[in-house]
């Protein structure tokens, strides 16, 4: 029997570190049943709820992720492109419409998805624009200050009759008395 001098198959040598990421093209929808949309809940268990484009309406329906994407990190309001089961019905247990996910958008992907003709993209645009106002815009600003503001059951019992530059009093509390 031959004897193992250099201890295993070097599989470190071969592997893929420096290799560059190849760039892969835009796929568009080029049949009827292929169609747009955006992701709006995950569901688990391989499902997510997508709002689709179907005929400038905007419809919400399941999505099913396949053995492709299991892998992939799969992020609520990314653009996607899924394919309509044609064969299915749909029935009374389930109110909505099985599809089957067929591309996941990256954010430059989105970007150039957008500036495709042809396409009513509002819907989906209203949607992310959302989604992006709540996540951080100028309204989420706290600020603190010392001035000293009417309070709320003050307002209450006054019956609204509360100028702004009236101030009322404080009262102090006694912790031997709690």
């Amino acid at each position: 029997m031959v004897k193992n001098i250099h201890g295993g198959s070097h599989a470190k040598k071969h592997a893929s570190k420096y290799a560059k990421q190849t760039q892969r093209g835009l796929r568009l929808a080029v049949e009827e049943e292929e169609l747009y949309g955006i992701i709006i809940k995950k569901l688990g268990n391989g499902h997510m709820m997508v709002l689709i484009l179907n005929n400038n309406k905007g419809v919400t329906v399941m999505c099913h992720i396949g053995g492709k994407f299991k892998r992939e990190t799969i992020t609520c309001f990314s653009y996607v492109l899924v394919g309509k089961r044609e064969w299915q019905t749909i029935s009374l247990k389930s109110a909505h419409q099985m599809v089957d996910l067929l591309e996941v958008y990256n954010d430059l992907e989105k970007n150039k998805l957008l500036k495709t003709g042809g396409i009513n993209w509002k819907i989906l645009a209203a949607v992310d624009e959302s989604v992006g106002s709540t996540m951080g815009g100028d309204d989420d600003v706290i600020e603190f200050s010392n001035e000293t503001h009417v309070g709320l059951d003050e307002l209450i019992l006054s019956g609204g009759d509360i100028d702004d530059n009236s101030e009322f009093e404080i009262p102090e509390l006694d912790f031997d008395d709690i």
